[in-house]
Order: structure tokens, then C-alpha cells, then sequence
């Protein structure tokens, strides 16, 4: 049986207001954070997220692209 699931249809709102919250980041307006989703299938259902600075988002893309 295939499972369909999308990653566009997931809700980001709770994890910026959760990170907030704990004082992780102080603001997620779109001039100091952004977001992006990638999504595979797991045996266990669950959600990943990092947080990390601006400017290494380029270094990380680049390596995955590798």
C-alpha cells in the first residue's frame, strides 16, 4: 500500500511559535527567519527540525548537493 503524504500541507506556525517560546529565536518575521521542508518516508512518523544560522544555510544546500 502507498502512502501518500505531502510536504507542502504541513503546518510550520507551531514550531516557529514553540521555538520563540524557548527563547531559541527571538523573532520569526520574514526579515530574520526562514524555512524550508523535506520529506521522506519513515517507519516512525515524526518531525526534525534545525535551527542554524543565516549565512551556513548556503554551505549545508551545497554539500547535500554533492
Amino acid at each position: 500500500m502507498i502512502i501518500r503524504q505531502y510536504a507542502d500541507n504541513r503546518n510550520v506556525k507551531p514550531i516557529h511559535d514553540g521555538l520563540i517560546h524557548g527563547r531559541i529565536i527571538k523573532d520569526d518575521n520574514i526579515y530574520c527567519s526562514s524555512y524550508m521542508v523535506q520529506g521522506y518516508y519513515s517507519d516512525r512518523p515524526h518531525t526534525e527540525v534545525y535551527v542554524i544560522a543565516a549565512d551556513e544555510i548556503i554551505n549545508i544546500i551545497n554539500k547535500k548537493i554533492r
